[in-house]
């Protein structure tokens, strides 16, 4: 009989890079319908939504997020639409592109990033299982 050779640790370090790629593929889709669920007057604040990837083995982590200061008003509104204790009271403010003053009493909230999170659960889902499966070689 013929010499055992194990390839437990070749399968352990190939089943960590799949893991890794299936989950930044999967956090593109959910980047993808966070851009898409977003207000689209100018389209700058989808533009600022991105994802990464971070950590290694079991401690990955999915981020998806933007830098653009609207995105959380986007998220969670303002004034008497914000989802927990807004402005109660009008208030002015000057747009940036026509300088014009407007007048507000807020602004309703698209919840577009827990949306695009709850919504692609069944894709995600699918998209790490062929990830993993196709990398496997089967």
């Amino acid at each position: 009989m013929g010499e055992f050779i194990s390839r437990r640790a070749e399968c352990e370090r190939r089943t960590a890079q799949l893991q890794k790629v299936a989950l930044q593929r999967a956090i593109k889709h959910i980047e993808a319908q966070a851009k898409i669920n977003t207000r689209k007057k100018s389209g700058a604040t989808a533009r600022t939504i991105t994802s990464k990837v971070t950590g290694e083995g079991q401690n990955l982590q999915a981020i998806v997020g933007g830098n653009d200061d609207n995105l959380i008003y986007e998220e969670f509104g303002t004034g008497i639409y914000s989802e927990k204790n807004g402005r109660k009271t009008p208030w002015k403010y000057k747009d940036k592109t026509t300088g014009k003053w407007y007048v507000t009493r807020g602004k309703k909230g698209t919840r577009a990033m827990r949306k695009a999170g709850e919504s692609s659960k069944g894709q995600v889902k699918q998209i790490i299982a062929q990830t993993m499966k196709g990398g496997m070689g089967k």
